[in-house]
């Protein structure tokens, strides 16, 4: 597996992608008149980016808890992939 697919993995992205739809929905709510495409395009990226660096983050920092238990030792991380 290569490197980006190994961190695709570790942060989850395809619960992103999940997470959209109901970001979207949310937008849908507000006054439609007021958001252009371009902000939403940036609402998109800011939920990415926040989720993906948060799940990152998350991985980096239970690596050593990772490694000890064994529903998550499989992981990159601990095992220093």
């Amino acid at each position: 597996m290569n490197q980006v697919n190994v961190f695709l993995e570790m942060i989850k992205f395809k619960h992103t992608i999940f997470s959209l739809p109901f970001v979207l929905a949310t937008v849908l709510l507000t006054d439609l008149a007021k958001i252009s495409m371009v902000k939403m395009i940036l609402i998109i990226f800011a939920v990415a980016g926040a989720r993906s660096t948060a799940m990152a983050l998350n991985r980096i920092v239970d690596r050593h808890i990772d490694a000890n238990n064994p529903r998550t030792m499989e992981r990159a991380l601990p095992q220093k992939k």
